[in-house]
């Protein structure tokens, strides 16, 4: 396609323009992000713009009675859940012993399973003008319109004046906080400026660009323009321009290779290609037909004393998914890997693309490996990024795991456009799928067949971290330790984390790519709030996933809504629960402390 005909139609020029604005505001406000070692705040405040923008679209057609679907009011609603959850993530951190990336991690879960519960109750209702609503998932830039456009630019517009307004500001808090604060400057303030800034930039894009790749246009642009310069306003001008031109020449490369129709109603939206795809892991049990006509289970019709119950069998297997996730979960919020986890993740979904293209077979073991090493090639690729000293932070996670989502993306788009999506299972899974076809033994149904998959997941972590218990504690807590013993630290972290991708694709199909990470930060984190003690603390985050997933199950069953999102909520409910129980422990030890010191012994 000639840049003649590119620019002669109107979609491809507003899809033009307008990711060449998010990307002038996403990687001028990026630098930020990036200087502050927290470029994955961008995922997460992605992720939670999607209950921010749900809950602007309900106000507006039930309180004020307009039309939902109007650009700056879904802004608004993005902007303020998104500075919320932002500021949330760095509270938890000031106020508790929870690190960034795990309190990153359950931020971003907690609020993306409540939009996933508000989705739910949208798609339900009679609602007007909620189609196209799911587009804020992944992202659909070709139905971007000229009022789509001019929001961008005032919301952009907005996000670069306080940005220039505070640059000053801004770049001390980033270099130097205590300096900052010594200097008299208001830094909650600054704090609350800036993340409104970088949640301004982020939520002008989610519409076109969708949850995931938002990350993209954060990160890469200023760690690119790092590289060049080590001027604060050198890399923020540069990052700009990287994003402008990236952008600007990504939309033109995407539509002129995929040859985009004219209609609107024929767009190319490849993500929603996914949902037979990301079903493959546990392909045996949707052989039928139907299988991927239908974005909600049925249920199926049980037989006192022939079958298990169906609720009950369901209800085990969220218990017993929750549980084989939360054990290595402990060890990677000690390891200050939360995040990586959410990398993982996503690097699920170009590894079962992969394994399906090499081996065109639902049923081969390809697409349980190929899914692990490509997170595996996360965790390498990110520590590989950190050796070299160029990138700071959660950048190199931040750079690796959307370029492979992007491979994936764009194989689908390729080679599976035949194949339906379903969002709601490929982001946050479906225990009522995952337990529909039954195991049967001599004629009897014993539950579902993906129970049992899960239940040798559950034995294989357990067996592992029973066997390299001592191993995995040493090269936890002391990795130089861990070295004079003769324990090779690196060897030990790759095969565990081998095993955290092989966790995180076994509980691809019940908790999806996002949830799946509910399941293995939460509780442990949880647990960690309430206790020092390492066996003590994988007591708690057993019981605390127990817990979780049978009264998260209860109540999405009772409520029609999806099981994995209503466990993500709850246990979020627990974690802020173990954290106000973590200060109120704190506050009684130190009046306690002040007690003792006023008390002088007589004689």
């Amino acid at each position: 396609m000639s840049l003649i005909e590119f620019f002669g139609n109107h979609t491809y020029r507003m899809v033009f323009f307008g990711t060449m604005v998010i990307g002038i505001v996403a990687g001028a406000l990026g630098s930020f992000a990036y200087l502050r070692k927290q470029s994955l705040i961008s995922d997460v405040i992605s992720h939670a713009a999607l209950p921010g923008t749900l809950l602007a679209f309900l106000t507006a057609v039930t309180v004020l009675g307009i039309d939902g679907r109007n650009m700056i009011g879904l802004i608004i609603g993005a902007m303020v859940v998104g500075t919320i959850a932002a500021l949330f993530a760095n509270a938890v951190t000031r106020a508790t012993k929870i690190r960034i990336d795990t309190s990153m991690a359950v931020t971003l879960t907690v609020f993306f399973g409540a939009g996933m519960l508000l989705m739910r109750v949208i798609s339900d209702g009679a609602f007007p003008g909620k189609g196209g609503i799911q587009d804020y998932l992944f992202g659909n830039a070709s139905v971007m319109t000229v009022s789509d456009l001019r929001a961008s630019v005032i919301v952009g517009g907005i996000a670069l004046v306080i940005m220039l307004l505070f640059f000053k500001e801004f770049a001390l808090r980033s270099f130097d906080p205590q300096h900052a604060t010594v200097l008299g400057l208001n830094v909650r303030l600054i704090d609350t400026l800036t993340f409104t800034a970088i949640v301004l930039a982020i939520v002008i894009g989610v519409k076109s660009v969708g949850l995931v790749l938002m990350v993209a246009f954060i990160v890469t642009p200023p760690a690119a323009a790092r590289q060049w310069t080590k001027s604060l306003g050198a890399v923020v001008t540069l990052s700009a321009i990287f994003g402008a031109v990236g952008s600007g020449v990504g939309a033109y490369l995407s539509i002129a290779m995929v040859n985009a129709p004219h209609r609107s109603a024929d767009r190319v939206d490849p993500v929603r290609h996914l949902r037979c795809v990301a079903r493959v892991l546990s392909a045996t049990q949707y052989r039928h037909d139907g299988a991927c006509s239908s974005s909600r289970s049925q249920r199926p019709s049980t037989r006192i004393g022939d079958r298990m119950s169906f609720v009950v069998g369901t209800a085990l297997l969220a218990v017993v998914t929750a549980v084989a996730c939360a054990l290595p979960g402990v060890f990677v919020v000690l390891r200050k890997g939360s995040m990586l986890v959410d990398a993982i993740a996503h690097a699920v979904f170009p590894g079962i693309v992969v394994g399906y293209a090499l081996t065109q077979n639902f049923d081969s073991p390809v697409l349980i490996l190929g899914p692990a090493l490509a997170g595996l090639i996360v965790v390498a690729g990110a520590e590989a990024l950190n050796r070299t000293g160029l990138l700071s932070g959660d950048s190199p996670q931040g750079l690796i795991f959307p370029a492979l989502f992007s491979i994936g993306v764009i194989m689908v788009t390729t080679q599976f456009a035949n194949i339906h999506l379903d969002t709601h299972m490929v982001l946050a899974g479906d225990l009522n799928l995952a337990a529909y076809e039954q195991l049967e033994i001599g004629g009897v149904a014993v539950g579902p067949q993906y129970l049992y998959v899960m239940i040798g997941m559950l034995v294989v972590n357990a067996v592992f971290l029973s066997v390299f218990y001592h191993h995995l504690k040493v090269t936890t807590f002391d990795s130089q330790f861990a070295s004079s013993l003769g324990i090779r630290s690196n060897v030990v972290n790759m095969a565990f984390m081998f095993l955290v991708s092989v966790t995180v694709t076994a509980a691809f199909n019940a908790a999806g790519a996002i949830l799946v990470i509910a399941l293995m930060i939460t509780p442990p984190a949880t647990a960690y709030l309430l206790s020092n003690n390492l066996p003590t603390m994988i007591g708690i985050t057993v019981v605390v996933a127990i817990v979780g997933a049978l009264v998260g199950f209860g109540a999405a069953y009772v409520l029609n809504a999806a099981t994995s999102a209503a466990m993500s909520v709850l246990y979020g409910i627990f974690f802020v629960l173990a954290i106000g129980l973590e200060r109120f422990r704190r506050r009684r030890r130190q009046r306690a402390s002040q007690g003792e010191l006023v008390v002088s012994p007589t004689v």
